[in-house]
């Protein structure tokens, strides 16, 4: 993640709104609802592809590959299942499944849309639209179908994490909580809702509880890199920049030392912040840009009114 300054931020010139603005982004893109896998052939195409395979689709078989994660052979084996039945609504979820794991958003959920109305593959399909709405940025959308997914069926955890994400965009702080809590309490042992859970603290200003709730996801998966990156954000918001870049490694350090650069800069500090924005230059040439780019904001910030009259 590259923090940069928007034109927002320049014309307001408020720290907290700039803090605000930023975090969003790396919920959207940390949060782990969503897999980053490489974008799919499109659904079309896989259909086209097994037109010609002689054995039957297996249910059984296409709901263990999705559970394994093996994604591409699910979904070959869902459509294989659709030729010969296409209003099964279990081989529906199942390929729309698969379609919102590689990135086939439209496409998902114009399947998920079609089996909303089924009474065990409907909750489902809402918490499918939901995620995928509020991916495509349609908060109040999202947040629709995430609430009356967990209405239906209040035991799906990705549904509740979605809302969280949703009620935070809304500043419904209470809201998203509690929605957190639950998909907590359903997967005592995902560090996703937590790491969520912590990105919401850090929208609040709150750097002590996040750096917290951080730790606390960290612990339930070590090598969780989304809540390691956070935790670096709640640290420096607090001042400690040094520690903040403590066990980076060599081929990160100039993104994390412009990422706590930024952060410096939003609280002030200045000076800090022009010196780690020059490391990240002198460390790699590939910052150059963005680097470059935040000094440049940094001298404007400097030379402003309101600094000139500190």
């Amino acid at each position: 993640m590259t923090l940069r300054p928007t034109e927002a931020s320049a014309q307001t010139g408020n720290r907290s709104r700039l803090a605000v603005a930023l975090i969003p982004l790396a919920a959207l893109i940390l949060s782990g609802c969503l897999s980053s896998e490489p974008e799919g052939p499109p659904a079309s195409q896989v259909r086209g592809l097994v037109k010609d395979v002689i054995p039957p689709g297996d249910l059984d078989r296409s709901d263990e590959l999705l559970a394994d994660g093996r994604v591409y052979e699910a979904q070959q084996e869902y459509a294989r299942v659709l030729q010969d039945d296409p209003s099964n609504p279990r081989a529906i979820y199942g390929f729309a499944e698969t379609l919102l794991q590689t990135g086939q958003l439209d496409a998902a959920r114009k399947h998920f849309a079609s089996i909303v109305g089924d009474p065990e593959y409907g909750a489902r399909a809402l918490q499918g639209e939901g995620l995928i709405l509020l991916v495509q940025g349609e908060l109040g959308e999202a947040r629709a179908r995430l609430e009356l997914a967990v209405q239906r069926d209040p035991g799906l955890w990705r549904a509740w994490n979605g809302l969280g994400r949703a009620k935070d965009a809304g500043r419904d702080w209470v809201g998203s909580s509690e929605a957190y809590t639950h998909a907590m309490e359903l997967v005592p042992r995902s560090p996703v809702p937590v790491n969520n859970l912590g990105m919401s603290k850090l929208l609040q200003e709150q750097y002590v509880e996040a750096e917290n709730t951080f730790r606390l996801a960290i612990d339930l998966d070590p090598k969780f890199v989304a809540a390691q990156n956070n935790l670096k954000l709640a640290i420096a918001w607090q001042g400690r920049y040094v520690e903040a870049l403590m066990g980076v490694s060599p081929e990160n350090l100039p993104e994390v030392m412009n990422n706590v650069g930024y952060v410096a800069m939003l609280r002030g500090d200045y000076d800090v912040a022009g010196t780690y924005f020059n490391r990240a230059l002198d460390l790699s040439p590939a910052y150059h840009a963005q680097a470059a780019e935040n000094l440049r904001y940094l001298e404007s910030l400097r030379n402003s009114p309101v600094a000139s009259a500190q």
